[in-house]
C-alpha cells in the first residue's frame, strides 16, 4: 500500500524528531472519500499515529490537524 512506502520512507529519511499525523479529507464528501473513516482509523492505530478527519472544502478540523501537529511537536 501506498502509505506503508511512504511511512517507511519518512522514517528511513526525515529526522527522528518529525511528527506524523494521518490526515482524512472530505468529512463533508463521504460517497467520494477513496478510504473510509473507519480503515483510516485502524491504519492510524496500527501505525501508532493520531488520526484526524478534516474537510479542504468548509475548513472542518483543519485548524485542529495544524495545532495537533504542533502540540506533538512540543512534547
Amino acid at each position: 500500500m501506498l502509505f506503508q512506502n511512504w511511512l517507511a520512507q519518512v522514517k528511513e529519511y526525515a529526522k527522528p524528531t518529525v511528527q506524523i499525523i494521518l490526515v482524512g479529507n472530505k468529512v463533508d464528501l463521504a460517497s467520494q472519500r477513496k478510504i473510509k473513516a473507519e480503515e483510516a482509523r485502524q491504519l492510524a492505530q496500527a501505525y501508532a499515529i493520531p488520526y484526524i478527519e478534516t474537510s479542504a472544502k468548509n475548513g472542518h478540523n483543519v485548524s485542529e490537524a495544524f495545532n495537533e501537529l504542533a502540540r506533538l511537536g512540543s512534547i
